[in-house]
């Protein structure tokens, strides 16, 4: 493809499409984005310093129960600037950012879309590992700000990335709700430099799609220390919310492991009570480990969808009334009964980790259709 348009208010806009291996058409606004911006041989002695100030962070628990600082990785001349939420077990271990299994599914979509990781930069919202890989707490999150963006000051980027709503909230604010705010247009400035977004990208994950083996494969059970748990099971989330499903298992996007979520929050309504047969019932929930004790009650039908068959409805039949073991997101364990359109959620995502889809509960006939 031929680059057809260029406006020249924005040459550096450049240094974006250079790290495609394609060419790119684009015709964009004069935006001015920065005051004093530093020359790129400065960048390196002004991380420098910066991650000095950070290694000399006093009385932060966060730095005492860490291994070692992650402060970034990858080219600081890159202008993409990805931020995450803070280091796993992996990253601790190692000193740099996304090398588990977050950063191995981030390396395999920067190559879908031909960007090679050591062209852009990579950094976190905090800069050691949160104890059992939990999320930052506000207080962390609110410590580590000035340095965060100190540190996109430096790098001064043409895109932010932000992985998930712990980014999201850090740079943006604790008002906004992550699934609202793609596609707006958000302005900010740290120090004296301003950004201007155009569009805000959050990390989804990709969603398996009918056909692969994973899907038809019975889970594995995990541990408490399963790396970078609380952090997929927030990714998991945003993907849910960002696909318009009430229930995502692990499977789904590519983790062969007894895990699952969902929000009915969308069935509360009196609409839905008339139209269903099933009473209004808002339940979001966390369920790893799972095992069904007990189902019991009326076998009732009802029209299914899946995110990973999509544009597929089927009626299927399912027991009205559930009892399951399971452990939340802090490995406590809990045995709960659950009935109505709640167990009918519960019993489709925990299928998916039995490596059963709901296009198997069809008739022999139709179930033809799907092999």
């Amino acid at each position: 493809m031929e680059l057809k348009q260029k406006n020249q208010s924005d040459n550096n806009f450049e240094d974006v499409l250079d790290l495609f291996e394609i060419d790119h058409v684009y015709a964009n606004e004069p935006i001015k984005r920065t005051i004093n911006e530093p020359n790129l041989e400065d960048k390196q002695s002004l991380l420098e310093k910066l991650k000095d100030k950070i290694l000399n962070i006093a009385d932060c628990e966060l730095k005492k129960n860490s291994t070692q600082i992650v402060f970034g990785d990858g080219n600081p001349h890159s202008p993409i600037m990805i931020i995450g939420e803070g280091p796993g077990q992996k990253e601790d271990e190692m000193g740099k950012p996304f090398v588990g299994d977050a950063g191995a599914l981030l390396n395999k979509m920067l190559e879908a879309i031909n960007i090679k990781r050591p062209k852009i930069y990579i950094t976190n919202v905090v800069n050691y590992r949160p104890p059992n890989n939990r999320k930052p707490e506000p207080a962390e999150i609110t410590r580590y700000s000035e340095y965060l963006r100190k540190h996109i000051s430096i790098i001064n980027p043409k895109i932010l990335v932000l992985l998930g709503s712990t980014a999201m909230n850090a740079l943006i604010g604790n008002e906004v709700v992550i699934s609202k705010m793609r596609g707006k247009w958000i302005e900010k400035k740290f120090g004296n430099f301003f950004f201007n977004f155009e569009k805000i990208f959050f990390m989804i994950l990709p969603i398996v799609g009918y056909g692969n083996p994973i899907l038809k494969k019975r889970a594995q059970k995990i541990e408490k220390n399963y790396p970078d748990l609380k952090t997929l099971i927030s990714d998991m989330f945003e993907t849910m919310y960002h696909a318009s499903g009430v229930g995502l298992a692990a499977p789904q996007i590519g983790k062969s492991i007894r895990l699952f979520i969902i929000d009915t929050s969308v069935f509360d309504s009196e609409d839905f009570e008339e139209t269903s047969g099933f009473k209004t019932a808002t339940l979001k929930k966390i369920f790893i480990n799972p095992e069904i004790i007990d189902e019991s009650g009326d076998t009732k039908p009802f029209e299914e969808g899946c995110l990973s068959i999509p544009n597929v409805r089927e009626i299927i039949n399912r027991k009205s009334e559930i009892t399951l073991s399971y452990f939340d997101e802090n490995f406590v364990r809990h045995q709960d009964s659950f009935s109505g359109i709640i167990a009918r959620v519960i019993q489709h995502e925990y299928d998916h980790i039995e490596g059963v889809l709901f296009t198997d509960k069809v008739s022999p006939f139709k179930k033809n259709l799907y092999t």
